[in-house]
């Protein structure tokens, strides 16, 4: 896919506080050959660009998400217009590497493995959630945590919160 360009609304679910996101019409859903849960590069308004995915909205219609950081940093507000560009998202993960897991599974073989059999979707959440802060040792602490908790999990027992260390549901099986 060589990029798709087209103009929308910000728009914010009604049953959902200070959730928004861009429409991506019916017509532009099929250009984007049709299915959703793909990961795209969305850029809007030629300034911001983000790894994202196409979610279902209905009627053959889809959204992409737009955070409030997003929202912030491009000065918009909800019914305020934007340019958007999808392009196909090629990375391996649909997310950045942060580096602190990056070299952790460079370091760890098990860990590497039990990684990379989780599913995409599993992977990108640890992704997110690891690179989420802007002090490298919280980053580091959580690649460690995340790491050593899939670690002792029985394969097919890396629920999500098992992963990210819930006592609730981690310590009962342990």
């Amino acid at each position: 896919m060589k990029g798709l360009s087209f103009k929308t609304k910000v728009q914010a679910f009604t049953d959902f506080e200070g959730i928004h996101y861009l429409e991506v019409s019916k017509a532009n859903v099929k250009k984007l050959g049709g299915k959703f849960l793909v990961r795209l590069v969305c850029t809007i308004n030629g300034r911001l660009k983000y790894q994202c995915a196409l979610q279902g909205l209905g009627g053959g219609a889809g959204w992409i998400s737009l955070s409030q950081a997003r929202m912030k940093k491009l000065d918009l507000t909800s019914g305020s217009f934007v340019a958007v560009k999808l392009t196909a998202d090629k990375s391996r993960y649909g997310l950045p590497v942060p580096e602190e897991l990056k070299e952790l599974l460079r370091q760890d073989q098990e860990g590497k493995r039990r990684f990379d059999k989780l599913t995409p979707g599993k992977q990108r959440n640890i992704l997110h959630y690891v690179g989420g802060p802007k002090d490298i040792d919280r980053r580091l602490n959580r690649a460690l945590v995340v790491i050593e908790n899939l670690k002792r999990l029985e394969d097919g027992q890396e629920t999500t919160q098992r992963i990210f260390g819930s006592k609730s549901n981690f310590n009962r099986q342990s």
